[in-house]
């Protein structure tokens, strides 16, 4: 009852916040009001975001002190069986991030995955969640065109949307998505420009990150964001890629042979990077796996800690996940491997 009374005089008071926001454009534009159907526009988008942010009641530095405060299994049951129970369900695939396969040797109640049971991981995901706000596209709106920078990834929880492409200002739509699907997460990763044209085809309600808080977070756990980025590589290069770079040669080669004088303009060649993107991955994890493990051990032992303080105060989809699973795993042994190799020459040249 408490946390409802104090969310409902939070909307209050945002209201009465953005009430003066407007008035103070008003001011801005030389005592004109606003067009109305801009501030309605303005008003529906944060009555949306005030309603569906998940995190609403917990937003102020006393709310998070509070949060801060409750035992690591309360805090773990608030995010993962309460708030983001839908989402967890619906990405649960995703957020699977396979163990190093020497992290499971002589531990058979070990699963194949990082669970809410280990400590370092929860602190992760509840890390990222507490940073999702909602988002919604209404049908045929616009969500990336091609090479527009890529803001935020976005968690399509409701609705439709398609991918394709821009060739002689006409758009070409290749691929038809549903909800449970991710956008923009391989744009951020890879540090790149959107590849592909989005487009929502019924509403979209989606729960994002932001781009500079997805890499503050991957900054303190890059064990864990060398492993999911490798598996949203792999199903990015396998669902969306192919197809749609498959569905844009055949949109090229019928332009040339109707105007075979014409070059068709688009907003890029059709250029596949997944062999730079998946030797990018590779080198990432054979470079970075000494330091990130001993950083994982770091976390674990902090995260130890802090908890004894605590506590004294989805069959063609499956088999695609279990081909991306082994790769994953693989390129973790692969690169374990490597490293220990490079440990022994440098004992043996000592």
């Amino acid at each position: 009852m408490l946390i409802e009374f104090r969310t409902v005089t939070a909307e209050n008071a945002d209201h009465v916040g953005l009430t003066k926001f407007i008035g103070l454009l008003k001011r801005f534009n030389k005592g004109h009001p606003l067009p109305q159907e801009l501030v309605r526009k303005m008003e529906g988008y944060f009555d949306y975001y005030w309603q569906q942010d998940l995190n609403y009641a917990m937003k102020s530095d006393e709310d998070q002190r509070f949060i801060s405060e409750l035992p690591k299994e309360i805090r773990i049951n608030i995010y993962k069986n309460f708030l983001f129970a839908e989402l967890l369900y619906k990405f649960k695939g995703y957020f699977n991030i396979p163990r190093n396969p020497q992290e499971r040797i002589g531990s058979k109640k070990w699963s194949k995955y990082y669970t809410w049971g280990d400590k370092v991981y929860s602190s992760f995901m509840i890390k990222l969640l507490q940073h999702l706000e909602p988002r919604q596209f209404k049908k045929k709106d616009v969500i990336f065109r091609d090479l527009e920078e890529v803001d935020e990834i976005l968690f399509v929880v409701k609705g439709e949307f398609a991918i394709g492409y821009t060739v002689n200002n006409q758009e070409y739509l290749a691929l038809k998505m549903k909800e449970r699907n991710v956008i923009g997460d391989i744009s951020i990763m890879f540090r790149r420009r959107s590849e592909f044209l989005y487009r929502a085809l019924s509403r979209i309600d989606c729960q994002a990150i932001r781009k500079h808080m997805f890499y503050e977070i991957l900054d303190k756990y890059k064990e864990f964001g060398m492993r999911l980025k490798a598996r949203a590589f792999y199903q990015y290069k396998d669902i969306i890629r192919r197809p749609v770079l498959e569905h844009k040669k055949a949109t090229y080669d019928h332009i040339f042979r109707l105007h075979p004088d014409e070059k068709p303009v688009g907003t890029q060649a059709v250029i596949d990077p997944s062999m730079d993107d998946e030797n990018m991955i590779k080198r990432e994890f054979e470079e970075s796996t000494p330091e990130s493990q001993t950083n994982l051990k770091k976390l674990f032992k902090i995260d130890e800690k802090i908890e004894r303080m605590h506590n004294n105060v989805n069959s063609i989809c499956k088999r695609h996940d279990e081909i991306v699973d082994m790769l994953v795993t693989e390129l973790i042994r692969v690169s374990a491997g490597s490293t220990a190799n490079s440990v022994s020459t440098k004992s043996g040249s000592n």
